[in-house]
């Protein structure tokens, strides 16, 4: 179903919100929290997942605190070269 806008109710944008905020709460939470039951928070978040608009469930990964910090190169053209011009 490319570029179709699936038709979402507040109970998935409920999920979503949830969902983005902690992939790992546990349906159950979120059953409790949006007055639905388990299996169908479980169904929903299936057929999001089927049609596209839940698109992965990652794990944002702070890149310091495994060692890999980020570096970023930078190229800068001058038009001036002379010192006095690089100084200011």
């Amino acid at each position: 179903m490319p570029n179709k806008i699936p038709d979402l109710d507040r109970f998935d944008y409920a999920i979503l919100e949830r969902l983005q905020a902690d992939n790992t709460t546990p349906l159950r939470a979120i059953s409790d929290q949006i007055n639905l039951s388990t299996a169908s928070v479980q169904r929903r978040v299936r057929r999001m997942e089927e049609l596209g608009v839940i698109q992965a469930n990652v794990a944002v990964v702070d890149p310091t605190r495994i060692g890999l910090p980020i570096t970023i190169l930078v190229e800068v053209h001058a038009e001036r070269t002379h010192l006095e011009d690089l100084a200011r």
